[in-house]
């Protein structure tokens, strides 16, 4: 079942069984099975490491979050693509204007569609990978 999109209502319009069927009961049936899926949601924390290309080969939409130390200058990337090496960038993270010495642990976050390739990757300096969890999104 398909959801449907919400009905412009009238006034002095006559509410019908079917119409409360299609606007209203079907949509919460619709919005059920959705909110069900949650349910099927598959955590891992695979021991991959930065600059390293990887491929969504699960069938399923991919959440990333990977989680890194900085140091002054330096700067992280996301990028995900149909081919590899992924080039399409979809969220940067960089530490800049620090004092020698200070740090941050920053955490970059994307989603990666199916089959395609994606990696975290150090545009400047070595930043230290702390930890890198993934979920799948059925």
């Amino acid at each position: 079942m398909a959801w449907t999109a919400p009905r412009t209502w009238n006034i002095g319009e006559l509410v019908t069984k079917a119409i409360m069927d299609t606007f209203i009961r079907d949509n919460q049936v619709y919005l059920k099975a959705e909110t069900d899926k949650l349910n099927l949601i598959t955590a891992s924390e695979p021991a991959y490491a930065l600059d390293n290309n990887y491929q969504n080969a699960t069938g399923k939409i991919k959440f990333v979050a990977v989680t890194v130390t900085l140091q002054n200058s330096e700067e992280v990337y996301f990028l995900t693509d149909a081919a590899t090496p992924p080039t399409n960038i979809i969220a940067r993270f960089a530490f800049m204007n620090a004092a020698a010495g200070e740090w941050i642990n920053a955490t970059i976050y994307g989603f990666v569609q199916l089959t395609h390739y994606y990696k975290v990757s150090s545009a400047a300096g070595t930043p230290t990978l702390l930890e890198w969890h993934e979920w799948d999104l059925h």
